[in-house]
């Protein structure tokens, strides 16, 4: 009797005070001094890693693309080592280029470097992971996105392209490709065993203490040092970009700088505890003033176009200003207002058009109420008055008004307007 009540007591206080275990998974690393010809050396970090711990993406930011303050429309990015506390990743490497397909949990965030201008990036390989987690490299010349998306990837990123396929060293590359083959460089790369275990590698370089990697050294290190049985090894954006992070720290020596600075990227490959929290605390979204993203929303609206979501737009964007950074010289793509007619100047707004040679979308912009491009206070007291049933959002600004996009218009989105607001 006396056991089972203490046995109840231990339930009892686990419950109230539960233990917390490691936030981390049990992975290690190595680090290898990889001796090459002519007496020339090079420190390499790499990881075995089973294939029950899925390796995942990790977004600098969710919506791919920000907006400065000039409005410029640019990829985000963010320190590797910031990218992986805020993703709670036990172990990380850059991977991914600016350019190129990007999907993340199923959906497709970019088809190519710019979208909207139509430049899709041809060269290199696509890797993708599917619902097995089995790594795939696809050519860019011969598959583009929607290709891909019929594949059902759990994620994709287009770094450089593939080294290995099959425990073969490719020897026949794209004149854009051909650079990278034989020069010793920092490297990156990431790769998977037949038996599906995966394997992860950063090498030191451009330094007289470390020489780099040529793509050969890399298929021989890993020869050597990991596995025989090589399914793939894809090649990773290096250089100054190289980045081994290990709970929350980058081991390579940054290069920017004078070896002073850590580059930032677009985004990183990790492997974590899904879904847990960084120990840390460190949200790259936390900002008093946060980044001006933009977003498509694939989604078609009531008018069968394509959505593109402008998020945190809080002093308006001039129409010209946002064409020009689109598109330079370009001059197919326009904006239209809600009678079809061309818009040159002003400020974007919701129910305009943006309109390309090959699609349309839907401006909105996320917290815009009242629909005059700015998200304000104005907004705010729209908000509340909509709450209040005192006067209704017109059905344009419906949408928008939702700024968390939680599917309800409530006094948070008045809240978070004024969370923010300057």
């Amino acid at each position: 009797m006396r056991k089972k009540l203490l046995f109840l007591v231990v339930i009892l206080l686990l419950s109230i005070y539960p233990v917390h275990a490691d936030n981390y998974l049990p992975i290690n690393y190595k680090k290898t001094i990889y001796s090459q010809e002519n007496g020339l050396k090079t420190t390499v970090y790499w990881a075995k890693i089973p294939k029950k711990y899925k390796p995942m993406l990790g977004l600098a930011n969710d919506s791919v693309l920000e907006i400065s303050d000039s409005g410029k429309i640019a990829v985000s990015t963010l320190e590797p080592s910031i990218n992986a506390q805020n993703h709670n990743a036990t172990l990380a490497i850059n991977l991914g280029h600016w350019h190129g397909i990007v999907v993340n949990d199923g959906e497709l965030l970019r088809a190519g470097v710019n979208e909207i201008r139509g430049h899709v990036v041809n060269y290199g390989d696509t890797l993708y992971m599917d619902k097995k987690g089995n790594l795939h490299a696809l050519k860019n010349s011969m598959y583009d996105a929607d290709d891909l998306m019929k594949l059902n990837p759990v994620w994709a990123v287009k770094g450089f392209f593939a080294i290995v396929k099959d425990n073969k060293f490719i020897t026949e590359y794209d004149d854009e490709e051909a650079e990278y083959v034989k020069k010793r460089h920092p490297r990156t790369f990431i790769g998977q065993m037949t038996n599906g275990t995966y394997f992860v590698g950063v090498s030191e370089g451009r330094t007289s203490m470390d020489a780099g990697l040529t793509l050969e050294e890399i298929y021989e290190f890993v020869q050597k040092y990991i596995s025989n049985n090589i399914k793939i090894i894809y090649l990773g954006d290096g250089g100054g970009s190289s980045g081994f992070i290990y709970k929350g720290k980058k081991i390579n020596k940054k290069i920017d700088d004078n070896f002073t600075t850590e580059r930032k990227t677009p985004n990183i490959i990790y492997f974590g505890k899904k879904n847990s929290k960084s120990i840390l605390n460190n949200n790259n979204y936390s900002n008093n003033t946060p980044k001006k993203t933009l977003k498509i929303d694939r989604k078609l609206d009531k008018n069968g176009k394509k959505v593109l979501k402008l998020e945190n737009i809080y002093d308006g964007i001039s129409i010209s200003k946002f064409l020009s950074n689109i598109d330079g010289d370009n001059k197919r793509i326009k904006i239209l207002n809600g009678n079809g007619l061309q818009v040159e100047d002003g400020t974007l707004k919701n129910g305009y058009v943006l309109k390309t040679s090959a699609n349309e979308y839907d401006i909105a912009i996320v917290g815009d109420a009242s629909g005059d491009g700015y998200v304000s206070k104005d907004d705010v007291k729209k908000i509340m008055r909509h709450v209040l049933d005192d006067e209704k959002i017109d059905n344009d600004n419906l949408q928008t008004a939702d700024i968390n996009q939680d599917g309800v218009i409530n006094m948070n989105d008045a809240y978070k307007i004024l969370k923010y607001m300057k």
